[in-house]
């Protein structure tokens, strides 16, 4: 095993860091458009973040990196969300792979995120990715879902379907009780237990909103009686925009994907647009292939809980 030091990352590390990402993810970070810059932002919220969990005494992000021979080899970060931890970005540099770093810092992350009160940890990881997935089995993940990344290459806008007799698109926020019934009734039983019931955005996004990708736009669809039945958000993320889909079950399988999607899709004007559905609903990939929608990868969700 290679010897190595587990520790917070530093301003210094970025330039390692970046590299590190570029060469663990480069089809991820092409697709979602992660540019430079947005890293350096990263950071300087990252540096605001910490000095103000140390004043709440309450963790929100750490990210830990593993270093060894005088380098950056490694780094992962967790989240503290309210009623999970999730675990983001575990690589290691393609030159110290087989060497049990990956499986110290995960074990590490693991630990920590339990200690400071996470009572599960979840991420989601490439099932054509066999060591992640032998290592995560390995300490104690079990899988909950599986989802797709569809992709629509820049084109011209398409012409929206028309709606269903009796609905309208109106707008709302993230933050409306509404938008947030939709999200917690569709999702899959299994996975509405492992990640409790929507977290409304609040800090230390309120700060930072450019960095969270549901503070976007959002529009709700409502039936004629005022009962949300689908959530569609569009998040810009240059050159991509980021399509989200939300709807009831009792909603699902009547045209409204199809009508969703392509209000998105002319929404983007001609830009790539990016979705993300369950491999389970069936109606939405439907809808996503009709419209040029192609799967571009999957990702496995898998979940670890604390023992008792």
């Amino acid at each position: 095993m290679a010897e190595l030091r587990l520790r917070g990352v530093r301003p210094r590390d970025l330039p390692q860091v970046l590299a590190l990402a570029q060469s663990s993810f480069p089809e991820e970070m092409a697709l979602w458009g992660f540019r430079p810059a947005q890293a350096r932002l990263w950071f300087l919220a990252y540096g605001v973040l910490r000095l103000l969990q140390r004043l709440r005494a309450k963790p929100r992000f750490q990210f830990y990196v593993g270093e060894a021979e005088e380098r950056v080899v490694a780094g992962a970060m967790v989240e503290w969300r309210k009623h999970y931890a999730y675990l983001h970005a575990v690589m290691v540099h393609p030159a110290f792979r087989g060497r049990g770093i990956g499986r110290r810092l995960v074990a590490h992350a693991l630990a920590e995120a339990f200690r400071l009160g996470a009572p599960k940890v979840v991420l989601h990881v490439r099932p054509d990715n066999p060591p992640a997935l032998r290592l995560y089995t390995r300490l104690g993940f079990r899988p909950f879902e599986e989802r797709v990344v569809l992709v629509r290459e820049g084109r011209e806008p398409i012409q929206g379907k028309p709606w269903p007799p009796h609905f309208r698109l109106l707008r709302a926020r993230p933050w409306d009780p509404r938008v947030q019934a939709v999200r917690e009734a569709a999702r899959e039983p299994e996975a509405a237990r492992v990640y409790g019931p929507p977290e409304l955005p609040g800090f230390p996004w309120t700060l930072f909103p450019r960095l969270h990708p549901e503070l976007g736009k959002t529009w709700l669809l409502l039936d004629a009686q005022g009962q949300p039945v689908a959530a569609l958000s569009l998040t810009p993320m240059a050159p991509t925009w980021l399509i989200s889909v939300d709807l009831r079950p009792e909603g699902r399988g009547k045209g409204l994907e199809e009508a969703l999607l392509s209000f998105g899709v002319g929404q983007a004007r001609g830009h790539t647009c990016l979705l993300r559905a369950s491999l389970r609903d069936a109606p939405l990939l439907c809808a996503a292939r009709a419209l040029g929608f192609g799967e571009r990868m999957r990702e496995l969700g898998m979940v670890r809980e604390k023992e008792r």
